[in-house]
């Protein structure tokens, strides 16, 4: 029941905490921002201007590395690490 009731939904924010995304139909945010360690505290460097996002509709890009391969997501950004 609790995948049904998130298949309707279909804009999603957090609260504000993060760009607008649509987990009902699993699609990602159009927008983003990125954040480094600053010594003890995250600092955004992209975009420059701090509590922005950079938002393309067209911008969909590749990520990898040992934590995306370990979740061993299928082409609909689905985990099959414990699939039976």
């Amino acid at each position: 029941c609790v995948l049904d009731e998130l298949a309707k939904i279909t804009s999603w924010d957090g609260g504000g905490m993060h760009a607008e995304s649509n987990p009902g139909e699993n699609l990602p945010p159009e927008c983003s921002l990125l954040l480094q360690m600053d010594g003890d505290t995250w600092k955004q460097v992209f975009p420059e201007e701090a509590g922005t996002f950079a938002c393309d509709p067209d911008g969909d890009f590749e990520l990898s590395g040992p934590v995306v391969d370990q979740a061993q997501l299928d082409s609909n950004r689905i985990s099959t690490q414990f699939a039976p």
